[in-house]
């Protein structure tokens, strides 16, 4: 997506200055991190209090109104809303605004306990807006010097090499095709390095770093030495652990897996940088480690790895009697644009909930083709209504027929169907029925600017491999740590 994008976290694209020689980079050659927390600032305990016939919320210094209707309470602080069902304990969700690192809108899951008659209180604990970068600066064997980035979060940074020239306090570079260039500032006094990132309307400042100060941009700091297998600490989750002998598996494989995962250097290669790894076998827990300066806690964007999860949740909605099947035509599940689509002939007609589920629609929609009108950049341009927009999109082919095309926006339409057939606000059917059911927390689903759930993609707590029951979805319903009790399964 657009602000996904890490080439354009730094591609300013500033013009050279004419008649500039550059100097030696020698100076920049080392490690640079900059880390900066970017919001969200209304977060911590939530109080919700009736006196009589009145309703009002407290958290982070506001004190604002609620607003009842019926079994619904809904809270619109100036940083976040909450939107929730009355009962003895009050669950729903806080809504806080868009982060500046996506755009999206985030939901995440909130309980709200009795604590004396007329009073509750919970954690709102929001998605943390949290962007970091690393600058490795390298001498080459010619005597050039190169860079590349990487961002531990999002792992961005693969196939990026710059080439990197100093003059007076200008830093200027150079992709290696020359096809883009941005420029920072080095104060060899101060030893900072500073880059501007437009799209934040900041710059971030960066500092030398040594291994012990760049945990995300290595496996783990310090360099371990050789790995020895551990028993995973049991924890009351429902996972039992147990050791590799214990479910029939040899330990050395393991073991050596782990060992090339803490061997991997920083590189501009696209290795993977593994941020965790779980295995169970037979319903028992044996390996669980962590990398990146990522742990079970903390939130992982599962991105379109969570896709699936969309094809889920309309499963469970047929399972649950919603009127319709996957042969029914898209269009007609949209009564609100009756007469309204635009580029409707006999083969958008004949377009159905299977098609979307396979990437089959035959739309003009291919996220690998920056120029197709579908592509998934073209949402996030100031498009009100995601749903009509890729209604819209013109035909290219037949839907079906064996082809199909990698389009997000196909499979973010089956939560429209999800919605109008079942009449349920997304997060809330997810909740009840995906959520709930495997002890997911701590998960944060990305939403559409009409505040819907985006099915495309998703963001949870903890690797995607994690055990406990958090998740952040970054747009789709994926999740991450889900407990159950263990020996329901063979996860072999």
């Amino acid at each position: 997506m657009t602000r996904h994008c890490f080439l354009g976290l730094l591609l300013a694209l500033l013009p050279l200055q004419a008649g500039a020689v550059p100097l030696p980079a020698d100076p920049l050659v080392g490690i640079w991190g900059s880390e900066r927390v970017l919001g969200p600032q209304v977060r911590g305990e939530l109080t919700l209090v009736r006196t009589g016939s009145n309703w009002s919320a407290r958290i982070a210094g506001f004190d604002v109104p609620a607003r009842v209707e019926g079994r619904k309470v809904s809270v619109v602080f100036p940083g976040g809303e909450l939107r929730a069902a009355l009962a003895e304990n009050i669950t729903g969700h806080w809504i806080q605004p868009p982060v500046l690192m996506s755009g999206m809108k985030f939901a995440t899951p909130v309980e709200l306990r009795a604590v004396q008659p007329g009073v509750w209180r919970g954690i709102v604990a929001p998605l943390e807006d949290r962007f970091s970068i690393y600058l490795v600066v390298q001498k080459q064997p010619d005597g050039s010097v190169t860079a590349f980035i990487r961002n531990p979060e999002r792992n961005f940074g693969n196939r990026m090499l710059f080439r990197v020239e100093l003059q007076d306090r200008t830093v200027r570079f150079t992709s290696a095709k020359g096809d883009a260039t941005f420029e920072g500032t080095f104060d060899a006094q101060s030893g900072r390095l500073s880059l501007p990132y437009p799209p934040f309307d900041t710059t971030f400042d960066f500092t030398r770093r040594d291994r012990s100060q760049a945990v995300g941009l290595y496996s783990r700091t310090p360099a371990s030495g050789p790995y020895a297998w551990q028993k995973p600490i049991p924890e009351d989750d429902g996972w039992a652990t147990a050791s590799p002998a214990d479910v029939g598996m040899d330990v050395q494989p393991l073991q050596q897996l782990v060992q090339r995962i803490l061997d991997q250097e920083p590189s501009p290669e696209p290795a993977p940088a593994i941020q965790g790894l779980l295995i169970a076998r037979h319903g028992k827990l044996i390996l669980e480690e962590y990398f990146q300066g990522f742990d079970k806690e903390r939130p992982h964007d599962l991105r379109s790895s969570s896709k699936s999860y969309a094809s889920l949740l309309i499963g469970i909605a047929l399972d649950r009697g919603a009127p319709f099947t996957v042969d029914t035509p898209v269009t007609s599940l949209f009564p609100e644009y009756k007469g309204k689509f635009s580029n409707l002939d006999a083969r958008k007609r004949k377009l159905t909930v299977a098609h979307l589920m396979t990437m089959a629609t035959g739309l003009a929609c291919d996220d690998d083709d920056a120029a197709s009108p579908g592509n998934e950049d073209r949402l996030e341009d100031s498009v009100p209504d995601w749903y009509k927009y890729t209604l819209d999109l013109p035909m290219v082919r037949a839907p079906g027929g064996g082809k199909a095309v990698y389009c997000s926006a196909n499979i973010n339409l089956l939560g429209g169907v999800l919605r109008n057939t079942t009449h349920t606000w997304i997060p809330e059917f997810f909740t009840q029925n995906v959520a709930t059911p495997l002890q997911m927390r701590g998960y944060h689903l990305d939403l559409m600017p009409d505040g819907e759930q985006y099915l495309a993609r998703c963001r949870t707590d903890g690797p995607t491999a994690t055990r406990g029951g958090s998740m952040s979805c970054a747009s789709a319903t994926g999740c991450i740590r889900s407990t159950r009790p263990a020996g329901t399964g063979d996860n072999s």
